[in-house]
């Protein structure tokens, strides 16, 4: 599903994810895939790298705390 809003790390098309609108356009990407398997799996592991490297809870939470250790934690002088 494409979101309607920004995320930090977003899938992208055709390297982590494959993206579709609706019901024929499912049925177009299930088709590409049924043809093309070794790029389904490729997209699919690539896909589930960048998951666990960026959006699970801990991930997240890592990327909230960098965000706010520059701002909590004065730089030295």
């Amino acid at each position: 599903e494409r979101l309607p809003i920004e995320i930090p790390f977003p899938f992208e098309e055709g390297r982590h994810a494959a993206y579709f609108d609706d019901l024929p356009g499912l049925l177009e990407q299930t088709a590409y895939f049924e043809a093309h398997p070794q790029e389904a799996v490729t997209i699919a592991q690539a896909g589930h790298a960048h998951f666990l490297a960026h959006h699970t809870n801990e991930a997240r939470a890592r990327q909230l705390l960098g965000w706010l250790r520059p701002k909590l934690i004065p730089s030295p002088v």
